[in-house]
């Protein structure tokens, strides 16, 4: 027994030590960054939707309960738990998809009835309604683009949610690799930093979608213009998003 306790104290003092390599706390810093940079993003949209009908829209009464789930999320990261990470991930698109699509598709509806409205139409661990999303900066077939990637990002991430032959094997594969609960590796938080950079990504445009075009071209000014550390610069949905308003005098001088 003695034995077997020094080597999980052997083990635990390697692995601090890996905790406190420059790589690993690189790409902690990263984490850190993109989370709290979508934070800031989207307190510019919550400011600028309470200006007109922050009372009347779902996805924006809701966004708290959004904001919990990802700063809940740098928590979980730190205790090395991955598949929960995965499940908030799901709640947080799954989410946003639904309120933007009440929002969109009943406007003029009172928040009360838009609620309603939600509990008998919206379908359960199913985002159907992600089709009939149209973000106002995308042509048809870049529109097509990101609905697909919606889909792809809610499949990887539903195969969290319930036991699974993919989570089995894809534990047995870690322990293999010594990467089992609590000994996570470089190569594990890279992969859920790219999950989470994928899906607050696709939040962010649905959350300009559902802010109007109006305001979003403020919010692109300044995170594109004035911001160029801003970590979602150079994501393909945001990008092409903030390419829209090339035409704003701002960007004309």
């Amino acid at each position: 027994m003695d034995e077997i306790l020094r080597e999980i104290e052997n083990k635990r003092a390697e692995y601090e030590t890996f905790l406190n390599s420059e790589q690993y706390l690189q790409e902690k810093r990263f984490l850190d960054r993109v989370i709290n940079d979508f934070l800031e993003a989207s307190h510019f949209c919550v400011l600028n939707n309470s200006r007109v009908f922050r009372s009347t829209s779902l996805l924006y009464d809701q966004i708290d309960l959004i904001y919990e789930s990802v700063v809940i999320l740098k928590l979980i990261v730190k205790e090395g738990a991955l598949n929960p990470i995965k499940r908030e991930l799901r709640f947080i698109l799954e989410a946003v998809i639904k309120y933007l699509y009440i929002d969109t598709k009943h406007s003029v509806k009172e928040l009360n009835d838009k609620i309603k409205i939600y509990g008998d139409l919206v379908s359960r661990s199913r985002i159907d309604e992600v089709d009939a999303i149209r973000i106002f900066a995308f042509d048809e077939e870049f529109n097509k683009q990101f609905i697909n990637e919606v889909k792809r990002v809610y499949s990887v991430l539903c195969k969290y949610v319930h036991p699974s032959q993919e989570q089995i094997l894809e534990y047995k594969k870690r322990v293999e690799n010594g990467s089992s609960i609590g000994y996570e590796s470089l190569s594990d938080l890279k992969s859920v930093s790219n999950i989470i950079f994928q899906v607050l990504e696709l939040v962010l445009v649905m959350m300009l979608e559902g802010l109007g075009s109006s305001y979003a071209g403020d919010l692109c000014v300044y995170f594109f213009d004035e911001k160029q550390n801003w970590k979602f610069r150079k994501r393909k949905f945001l990008k092409k998003l903030n390419s829209f308003f090339d035409y704003k005098c701002e960007r004309q001088k």
